[in-house]
């Protein structure tokens, strides 16, 4: 019953608060904490879209591990390996699917420009469902036949730089004891935001490849291998370097790329430092409201004290007074952070530059988890931080209270 009674008597003082300084005060109040919880949405939501999208641009390109033989140079050759020893890799379980491929480097000329590139050969065993996201226009070139397909996908951003159109024709002077010559046609354009691989890469069929090299149907230069859980990357990596055979060298996106997964780390200790700073800038601002609302109803407090009421029934009239704060600062802090989240996320209002950033647009990911969290985050602090007004009611001497009215 007395919960109950509390709660009316709670409920009592937010309307007569409306009329008086508490009342601003209290607006305030929920204005910080709706805010806290927009700027912490937006935070982890950008966060992990940002590290999201890195990391599959990553990927899509150059897989979780690589597998090829130790770097043997002769004139600009790479030394090649047989497809067969895919098998030894087969058999890890926390591998998802193995793919071929091979590198050839050349000069690609137009008519007007010429640029330093990379040719990356692949097979029918692509995993186009990885790459699929990153094709602006065109389509996939046809891989993977009897004879070579001269078919090849450009970046946005290097055919920009070439003036390359959909349907061009382009000439590849391969790097080769005897350089040679290719005629391509470019049938799409893809990107990936990331300069280092745009600038530089064609995509076409791996035959190319093993044609300019005069290698055989079962070579290529070396085995991408995706995992099942990216977690479980380093686990992995152990297992593929422990089965492959002598000769040939292993390497991870987390070491080949370290720099940016050092950087995703420094990330998210800033976001800690940062949600600590912003939650207790909240919670100090409702503890503020609670303790001006004591201030002003001393009287109040001393009347109820008179009566007989404790300090713990009068300390739950204002935890209450505080916790209603604490829901409309919720409610409105997920209606506002989920609502830019899901503009930008369908419209992409705010553009970025891929060659600082890594891609076009301000990245968002529906991180659930993250979401739920922080909301149980906030609520768990702040109703801790409401148990410190108690202190001040305890000292209210009912006569003083009383006589002070």
């Amino acid at each position: 019953m007395r919960f109950d009674v509390a709660r009316y008597v709670g409920q009592k003082l937010r309307s007569a608060g409306n009329s008086q300084f508490s009342g601003v005060v209290t607006k305030i109040a929920v204005v910080s904490v709706a805010f806290s919880v927009t700027v912490l949405l937006l935070s982890f939501a950008i966060l992990e879209g940002f590290k999201t999208n890195v990391k599959n641009n990553i990927v899509s390109f150059a897989s979780h591990i690589q597998v090829s033989e130790f770097d043997k140079l002769d004139n600009f050759e790479n030394v090649p390996v047989s497809f067969r020893l895919k098998s030894y890799f087969d058999t890890i379980p926390e591998v998802d699917r193995i793919q071929v491929y091979a590198i050839g480097t050349g000069i690609l000329k137009t008519d007007e420009e010429v640029h330093g590139v990379i040719f990356k050969g692949i097979d029918k065993d692509f995993y186009k469902e990885k790459f699929v996201d990153n094709i602006l226009s065109g389509r996939m070139p046809v891989v993977g036949g009897k004879e070579a397909s001269m078919e090849v996908l450009m970046s946005k951003f290097l055919s920009q730089k070439l003036k390359v159109k959909l349907g061009d024709n382009v000439i590849m002077y391969f790097i080769t004891d005897r350089p040679k010559l290719r005629k391509l046609k470019v049938v799409g354009f893809y990107e990936t935001g990331m300069t280092e691989f745009d600038d530089v890469f064609l995509i076409g069929d791996i035959g190319v490849i093993r044609g300019v090299n005069k290698w055989a149907d079962t070579l290529v230069t070396g085995f991408e291998i995706f995992v099942k859980d990216f977690d479980e990357i380093n686990e992995a990596g152990d297992k593929v370097y422990k089965a492959m055979p002598y000769g040939m060298q292993t390497e991870s996106i987390t070491e080949k790329y370290m720099q940016i997964f050092d950087w995703f780390k420094v990330l998210d200790l800033n976001v800690v430092i940062f949600i600590t700073i912003i939650i207790s800038v909240a919670g100090f601002n409702i503890v503020s409201t609670i303790i001006v609302m004591i201030m002003e109803r001393t009287s109040m407090i001393g009347v109820l004290k008179a009566l007989g009421a404790s300090n713990k029934f009068i300390g739950t009239v204002f935890f209450h007074y505080g916790l209603n704060i604490l829901y409309k600062g919720l409610l409105w802090g997920n209606f506002l952070g989920l609502t830019i989240c899901f503009i930008q996320y369908y419209f992409k209002l705010i553009p970025l530059d891929p060659e600082n950033y890594f891609m076009t647009s301000v990245p968002i990911e529906w991180a659930w988890e993250h979401f739920f969290l922080i909301n149980l985050l906030i609520s768990v602090l702040i109703i801790i931080a409401l148990m410190v007004p108690l202190f001040f009611i305890s000292r209210v001497k009912p006569i003083k209270a009383i006589k002070f009215s």
